[in-house]
């Protein structure tokens, strides 16, 4: 039987891995809205999904859960 600090660990986790999910799918709608409408180039746009992607962490940069 798993001990209690396990199953915290194990959910904990499962919630990182559903924000990773999160953050995959909206990279992915927007290299596809890149694509479709072709509004900055593939440089432009990497490196701006760069520095938004920094501020965000900049913003939180901490696990939200408390652990």
């Amino acid at each position: 039987m798993a001990k209690k600090g396990e199953i915290e660990m194990q959910e904990h986790w499962k919630m990182h891995k559903k924000k990773m999910a999160w953050k995959m799918l909206i990279l992915g709608a927007l290299i596809l809205a890149n694509s479709y409408w072709q509004v900055f180039t593939w440089v432009n746009f990497i490196g701006w999904i760069i520095v938004i992607a920094g501020i965000v962490k900049l913003c939180k940069p901490a696990c939200s859960c408390g652990k």
